[in-house]
């Protein structure tokens, strides 16, 4: 196993073997919630690196991630309803009016406009308010999911594919570009390196609170989530394999781009075990209120 902090990742010769350890990482960071603030910095910096230098499959797994774990909330839950223009292209469930006047980036799902703490509440009742951080249920979600954030959500409600399409968006239009780099810092110290890139903070927070969302039905404690995880990671090279960044234009429609991603047949082989479902009435059980 390659140690966390040592020279690992070269866009040149990085193995299939190097993004799994990375990935299984990440897994970590979101499960494991022991491990100590150096040591999620260190991870995230080692998904940072993996994203700038292979930027194809590491967008294939977050955004199958977000489409797998969305697909397993109830089908009524409004997380499965999320409609986000984003850089004047729509993506999630188109049935949810974007009504109110659109001055910048907007998502909005079934309950009005989407991306806060307060989207959990129609599920958990806050018990130390307003000291979120205090409050077990509610100290794991994020408090203000970026933009790019909130357009991965939308997009992962119509399945992988739609989830890929939104990443490379967000990816394109926060970095400028998807040709990978070898602008690399496997050896700076945590606390030394430079920012994350955006579409990694988009990302890391929008993984956070989906997982935060199946977590409200099932505790914290969620073994067939880290297996979905781990059994994606086969399709994302195929995917990219499949896939080249260059092929994309600044302008692209979301038609468009799902056009290119149609053929590839490994966005049909990552799904849920049906007993892994959250019981499609588990959101009018569980509501606030109801």
């Amino acid at each position: 196993m390659v140690p966390i902090g040592s020279p690992y990742l070269d866009h040149w010769s990085a193995t299939m073997l190097t993004l799994r350890i990375i990935a299984t990482r990440v897994i970590a960071l979101m499960t494991e919630p022991l491990l100590t603030a150096r040591q999620a910095l260190l991870v995230e910096g080692c998904l940072d690196d993996a994203v700038r230098a292979r930027p194809v499959w590491m967008g294939a797994w977050i955004s199958g991630l977000l489409a797998g774990t969305l697909s397993t909330l109830p089908p009524d839950d409004p997380w499965r309803h999320i409609h986000a223009r984003y850089k004047g292209r729509d993506f999630g469930d188109l049935s949810v009016d974007l009504t109110a006047p659109v001055t910048s980036e907007c998502a909005i799902s079934p309950r009005g406009r989407f991306a806060s703490p307060e989207d959990h509440l129609d599920l958990i009742v806050p018990e130390y308010p307003p000291d979120r951080l205090a409050d077990l249920a509610l100290a794991g979600a994020p408090e203000q999911l970026p933009e790019g954030s909130a357009t991965l959500l939308a997009g992962a409600v119509d399945g992988w594919r739609a989830a890929f399409a939104a990443w490379l968006t967000v990816a394109q239009s926060l970095s400028g570009t998807l040709t990978p780099s070898d602008d690399l810092e496997p050896d700076v110290h945590p606390s030394r390196r430079r920012p994350h890139s955006p579409v990694t903070d988009a990302s890391l927070a929008a993984l956070r609170d989906v997982a935060h969302r199946r977590r409200a039905y099932l505790g914290s404690l969620d073994p067939d989530w880290v297996l979905f995880a781990a059994t994606g990671m086969g399709p994302c090279d195929e995917v990219e394999h499949s896939f080249q960044p260059t092929w994309l234009r600044p302008d692209e429609s979301v038609e468009q781009i799902l056009a290119m991603l149609a053929p590839i047949s490994a966005f049909d082989r990552w799904s849920w075990p049906d007993d892994a479902l959250i019981p499609p009435d588990a959101y009018e059980d569980f509501r606030v209120g109801r």
